[in-house]
Parts: structure tokens; sequence; C-alpha cells
């Protein structure tokens, strides 16, 4: 998308008196008015740098500026571009900040690989740090408010339109692809796409795992998951219609994303074709305004059922719970008792009593 390059009054830019924006073809642009909606005077572009979240910036035209007005412009522009990703990817900047709540030990190393990784990493590429995880460290885990998926380990909030979009901008620039970077529409929850013929760690990076012939969006996905774990039994779960429902996709397109992740499908055999089930809606139930009283009802056929991989839903070690008491065969009593205190009294007991005494003496009298 070709902006105007007219020349820019550099003496007058500043970032209080007008707005910069980023766009996705990596050109920066200068509005004066920041009420003006129009993008304004292309001035910069923004290029590779050290690392994939410290890219530079370049100026489109130089006209007119010496050396000194030309750095000025470009630290300028470059201060504006770190503030502008420290705030739509703040989740990502924090991993590695050195506030009281960083990240030490291995946590640290889980942190760093999720910051090189723009979010997203598979699970087996940080498993071998998950041993070394103590109780203390999953704190500070939690804190950066890191999944840890039995698949993918993520953070949630980059899940926005915004830190997508700057995800892939970032991504494209940093392999050296072609601007603007292809990308799911805002708010898509899946793609369909050829899986042989697009980049899938370009995908999982902006937050879109490929899984069967489909980019799905990370937070959806990690709900399918979940419930897969929490509602399988003996090893096993059956696919639902909300997976389809959540995921944005058909019956076979599911099972070819379970069957991605590790899941096998459990084979019945067959014996003879089973027809869709059906339900006859009762006479003295009809609806003068709906279906007649002879229309029948279709009921969703089951889905398959899958055998459940190898692995766990959470990294979180589950509380030992008290075995519980056996109250079954013990007499309850109507009467509370109190617990007998252990009195002590300063009076000398009944046989111990002192000859010298007037009871002893009265004792003696009567024997």
């Amino acid at each position: 998308m070709e902006r105007n390059k007219s020349m820019v009054d550099w003496a007058n830019i500043g970032i209080d008196t007008g707005r910069f924006t980023l766009h996705e073809d990596g050109q920066i642009t200068w509005q004066e008015n920041k009420t003006n909606p129009l993008p304004g005077d292309a001035v910069a572009l923004i290029v590779k740098g050290d690392d994939i979240l410290s890219p530079q910036v370049t100026l489109i035209e130089t006209h007119g500026l010496d050396d000194n007005q030309q750095k000025h412009a470009m630290s300028m522009i470059g201060d504006w571009l770190q503030g502008h990703l420290k705030t739509v990817l703040a989740p990502l900047y924090n991993l590695l900040d050195n506030s009281e709540y960083a990240l030490e030990g291995v946590a640290k190393d889980i942190g760093e690989c999720l910051y090189n990784n723009l979010g997203v990493v598979h699970r087996s590429e940080i498993e071998k740090f998950v041993p070394e995880l103590t109780p203390e460290l999953r704190v500070g885990i939690r804190k950066k408010r890191i999944k840890m998926g039995p698949i993918l380990v993520f953070m949630p909030e980059l899940v926005k339109p915004a830190a997508i979009n700057l995800r892939a901008l970032l991504s494209g620039l940093w392999n050296g692809e072609k601007l603007p970077m292809q990308r799911p529409a805002d708010g898509r929850v899946s793609i369909t796409i050829d899986p042989d013929a697009v980049h899938r760690n370009y995908y999982r990076s902006i937050g879109y795992p490929i899984f069967g012939n489909m980019a799905i969006r990370i937070d959806m996905l990690d709900r399918v998951i979940t419930d897969i774990y929490d509602s399988s039994k003996d090893f096993k779960f059956q696919a639902q219609h909300k997976h389809m429902e959540w995921l944005g996709c058909g019956e076979e397109d599911l099972y070819a994303i379970l069957g991605s992740m590790g899941f096998k499908k459990q084979h019945v055999e067959e014996t003879a074709p089973t027809e869709e089930v059906v339900i006859a809606v009762p006479e003295e139930k009809t609806v003068t305004d709906g279906p007649s009283a002879t229309e029948e009802a279709k009921v969703k056929v089951e889905l398959a059922t899958f055998f459940l991989k190898k692995g766990k839903i959470s990294d979180r070690p589950k509380p030992k719970m008290a075995p519980k008491r056996d109250t079954k065969h013990v007499k309850k009593s109507h009467t509370k008792k109190t617990p007998r205190a252990n009195n002590f009294s300063a009076k000398p007991k009944k046989n111990e009593i002192d000859e010298d005494s007037p009871f002893a003496i009265l004792k003696q009298l009567k024997t």
C-alpha cells in the first residue's frame, strides 16, 4: 500500500504533537493531526533487528536532513516503536522483567523460550524443565499468565487481534518474508489451509497452530483439549458436537484435528449400515405454527470415540486428600461428650489423711 511520501517538517514532529502508526506492511506513518483518521505521511520502515522483538527503523526520506537530524529522527521513531511493542505485547515483555515477580530457575528458562517464540511453544520444547518446577517456581508461572497445556504452552492474553497482527508482522520480518503476512481475519476462530504449503511455525507463533488441515485460534483449541481431558474415562473420550462448534469445523475436520493431536480413533466392527436416529413427535404435543404431527425430529448422531493421548492436562500437582473415616459402623450418640479435663487438687487423697489432724484423732476414737 503506497502512502504519501511528501516532505515532513521534522522539527515539529513529536509523540505529543501528532500520531505515529505502524502498518502491517512495515511502514510507519506520521499524522500531525491526532483526530484525523487518515494515516498521514510515510516516514519510516521497520527492519530486522538483533532479535525478533527488537526491530529497527530506517527513514524513507532523508532529503534535507544532515547526519545529526537523521540520527535524532531515527532515535525518536525507534523509541516510539519500542513503546508501541511493549504496550501491545506487554505480557510477552513481562516474562523477562526483573521485578519482585521475576521468574527464576527453570521457570525463567520456560519464559525465555516463550519470549523467543512470541508466546507459543510446543509442550515438547519445554518438557525437560517440567520435572524441576517446584511449587515456588510454579507460582511465578501462574503470575505470568502462562498456560501449561498438555500439547501447547501459551499466553492467553496474547489472543487479542492487535497482538496477533503485530506478531504476524514481527514473525514475517524476522524470517525475511514479504510483508504483509497472510493471517486469519480479526475474530476468526479457524481457517482452512493447506498444511503442506504454509509455514507451521509461523501460524503457531501468531496463536493459530495447525492441526489437521486447519489453523485454529489457540484459546478455542485449548478449550477443546481441556474438555477432552475433563470428560475422559478409562483413557477414552467421545468427540462431541460442541467441539465442532467451538472449532468452527465439520465432523471429518474434527476427526483430522484430533488425529493430528495424537488421539487414536477407536475402530468399531461394522455389521450393518446404521441409520440416523429419529424420534416421532407425539400427536398431543403438536404446535399449530410449527411442524406437523407426522414430522420426525432428527437427533444428532453419536460421534466417534478416541483413545486418550498419554499425558495430562495440567502440571499442577493435585493436593493429597486425607482418607475418609469409615463412619458406617460407628454408633452415633445423641449426647455430646465433653473431654475430661485433667484437674489437679491440693487436697490430700482419701487414704492419705495426716495422722496429726483432727480427722485422724476422731477416726481413732471411733475405732
